[in-house]
């Protein structure tokens, strides 16, 4: 895999970086691909915080800049005495967390973070550094754990598959596309445009048509359909949070793919990095709502009358009963032995 061949969004490096010479978090502006490519430039910790709000970023892209909002906090805290810094970087902590209180990756994240700069407060060592460290070792596991988890995914892709993927699931969707295409099988797709921020349009078709895929775009209420004319074999979609009864949280939409999988006979598969263990059911799992204007207005105008309201929980959660397997850096897993991840260290099952 030639490194400058890898897609924009693939190489986690490129998209979210520190700034030292400036002070700044810069942001990859997803919001704008794929049209063009920019970067967002956050001065301070709110920045950041407010960039993951408006979307600049999105799926595996928030925990990165939610630890280098921890980063550039420290950075702002770097001449206060040791209490002050310990209560500004609790405070950016918990700013952070609230952007995103459905992705349970975030929170540990940022409160492992947290622990890790309150350690090095007590023992002399520069915070700022001991995190720089931590995020840039982070996201280097991320890029590892994604190829090993496209590396099991592709296991379950048949030759001449065409797979329907929903949002954007991070780089697993390319790698589970790349290692079948390694292993000799061809692979098409299949993308939902992901209304209201057209994730599926904008970042997924882009980042597999660079990959050099076949890529059809579909709108959000046409996959029944195509289940039903047989022009899907299997669908791939991420999770924001797995639960410990194998329920998947994932982007709003997910839940009706799952249950026409399940009419069709189609194998629904999710991406997870192992499950929550605060989250015990699916039913559990806290739904961000967003502001409805966010669904009443399409690219610079209003698309409804005025006076009429919205509604826009931006995630649903499915049932373990609708899903055929997670799949996850440590293996594939039946949604009812996902617990078993805990304890397969080497990443067989």
């Amino acid at each position: 895999m030639p490194g400058d061949k890898v897609p924009i969004l693939i190489d986690l490096h490129k998209n979210i970086f520190f700034d030292e010479e400036k002070g700044q978090v810069v942001i990859l502006d997803r919001r704008l691909l794929p049209r063009r490519v920019e970067y967002y430039r956050c001065h301070n910790y709110e920045g950041v915080a407010i960039a993951i709000e408006k979307m600049v970023t999105q799926s595996e892209g928030v925990s990165i800049a939610g630890g280098y909002g921890i980063l550039i906090a420290a950075y702002e805290a770097r001449d206060k005495d040791k209490k002050a810094m310990r209560a500004y970087l609790t405070k950016a902590i918990e700013r952070i967390k609230d952007t995103r209180p459905t992705q349970s990756s975030l929170h540990y994240f940022v409160d492992r973070l947290g622990a890790e700069a309150n350690n090095a407060i007590e023992t002399g060592e520069e915070p700022f550094e001991v995190i720089k460290r931590a995020v840039i070792t982070r996201v280097d596991k991320m890029e590892e754990s994604y190829r090993k988890v496209g590396q099991y995914a592709s296991q379950l892709v048949r030759d001449n598959d065409t797979v329907l993927t929903h949002c954007y699931a991070g780089p697993i969707i390319y790698f589970t596309g790349y290692y079948a295409r390694e292993e000799g099988k061809k692979v098409k797709f299949f993308c939902t445009e992901t209304r209201p921020y057209m994730q599926g349009a904008r970042l997924t078709s882009f980042v597999l048509k660079q990959g050099g895929f076949d890529v059809t775009l579909i709108a959000d209420n046409m996959p029944a359909y195509c289940m039903q004319q047989g022009l899907i074999n299997k669908v791939f979609v991420g999770a924001d949070r797995v639960s410990m009864d194998g329920g998947v949280t994932n982007k709003i939409g997910t839940y009706q793919i799952a249950i026409a999988a399940h009419e069709h006979n189609i194998p629904f598969y999710c991406f997870g990095a192992g499950p929550d263990s605060k989250t015990l059911t699916y039913k559990d799992a806290e739904i961000e709502i967003r502001n409805p204007e966010e669904l009443l207005c399409g690219p610079g105008e209003r698309i409804a009358p005025e006076g009429v309201k919205g509604f826009y929980p931006a995630f649903d959660s499915t049932p373990p009963k609708f899903i055929d397997a997670i799949i996850t850096d440590r293996g594939i897993y039946p949604p009812a032995a996902i617990n078993r991840y805990f304890e397969n260290k080497k990443g067989e099952i």
